[in-house]
């Protein structure tokens, strides 16, 4: 082998490269202090953060793309209702980052994950983060809006009053 191409190899193995969830974990909270600002904004930060990503967490080249795709497309929907307020919420499940904002005036709470995994990790994470918004606003009406981006399945839980 060239002498070149051995360094650029080594300097390759050297890279650490992140997973998908960690990606989201860091956007979601991105979003909610209020870093990524406007559209462009949160498509750059996507597309400079991909380019980090393991790929070896994907089966073929089509999954690497349409995750990415996923990803940007679940993020601008979700954009408008970021930056949080002062009074909001910010939690981990088992790897998975959950924030969300208190409407006192309301008595109202909404929160959002995003995240990837198993049926059961899923249900077991959603389980996790009901039981915490039910402990922590017992009084209060709650949302929990979770979205796996690699399957596109999105997950609604909520509490009413009564």
């Amino acid at each position: 082998m060239e002498p070149d191409r051995e360094h650029l190899q080594e300097i390759g193995s050297q890279q650490s490269y992140i997973g998908v969830q960690v990606l989201l974990n860091n956007l979601l909270h991105q979003m909610a202090v209020g870093d990524v600002k406007d559209q462009t904004e949160l498509l750059y930060t996507i597309k400079q953060k991909w380019r980090h990503i393991d790929i070896k967490q994907f089966d073929i080249v089509c999954h690497y793309v349409t995750t990415m795709i996923a990803i940007m497309d679940e993020s601008l929907k979700l954009l408008p209702a970021f930056p949080l307020s002062n009074q909001h919420i910010i939690h981990h499940f088992e790897g998975v980052y959950m924030t969300g904002f208190c409407s006192r005036e309301e008595s109202k709470v909404e929160a959002w994950m995003f995240f990837t995994g198993s049926n059961e990790y899923k249900q077991r994470v959603l389980f996790k983060a009901m039981h915490f918004l039910e402990i922590s606003n017992k009084q209060e009406e709650w949302v929990l809006k979770a979205i796996d981006v690699t399957t596109g399945e999105r997950f609604l839980r909520t509490k009413t009053k009564y």
